[in-house]
Parts: C-alpha cells; structure tokens; sequence
C-alpha cells in the first residue's frame, strides 16, 4: 500500500517550527537587550538634578508606553507639571528622551533607545528572510 504525502504539509509543518525556533531565539535576543536597556537607563536617570525617584517615576512610565507627552506623564506618576518638565528636561540632556514633533508646545517625547532594539532586529530579520 502507497501513502500518498502531501509534499506542501511537509514544507509548512518544517517552516513554521522553524520560525517557531527563530521567533523564540529573536525574542530571547531582544528581552536580553532590553534588560540591558533598563539596566543602563535606571543608573544614568540618579545623575539627573532633582529627586531621583521622582525621574525614576517618569522614566518608569515610559518603560509601559515609550510615547507620552507631559499631560500624561503627570497623571500616570501623580507628580505636578514642574517635576514631570524638569525629569523630562534632565532625560532629553542625558539623551535618554527625545522629542518628536518639535512643537514649541504639545511636546511629545519618546523612549527612542527602546525602539531601536526592536527596529534594527526587525530590519536584520527581513534581510534575512531572502
């Protein structure tokens, strides 16, 4: 008796656990970096001027979302508009924030380093791809 094998469930079975194993190690990768990141991060925030758990605060919120702007800076971390100004000020001259609108108001800053661990590993595995 012949069993008939249908060559295109072989090949997708074989690629997707090969994408599995390629995602995970991806993801292991990244997860290592941005360990790494936060590592970094959190020690340069103490030598910014001003109570360092109140940078520490605002910098912890954008570990959550890696876009905000001061308004909701000041109501995820409870402290007042001069506090959150003055962390984000301390971090943009640490070059920890950047801003991304360049408004002179409604400033919208981002955890820029964050997206970079993600973007040039997507580009890699895009190259790779072909």
């Amino acid at each position: 008796m012949r069993v008939m094998v249908d060559t295109n469930v072989i090949i997708s079975a074989i690629l997707k656990e090969g994408s599995s194993i390629y995602t995970a190690k991806t993801a292991k990768s990244k997860f290592k970096k941005v360990v790494g990141l936060v590592n970094q991060l959190n020690k340069e925030v103490l030598d910014i001027k001003g109570r360092p758990e109140n940078t520490m605060k605002v910098l912890e919120a954008f570990y959550d979302n890696p876009i905000l702007n001061s308004k909701q800076l000041q109501e995820i971390t409870g402290l007042t508009q001069p506090t959150v100004d003055s962390a984000i000020r301390g971090m943009i001259e640490k070059d920890i924030l950047r801003e991304i609108t360049g408004y002179e108001r409604n400033k919208i800053f981002s955890l820029y380093s964050y997206f970079d661990i993600f973007a040039s590993e997507e580009k890699e595995n895009s190259e790779n791809l072909f």
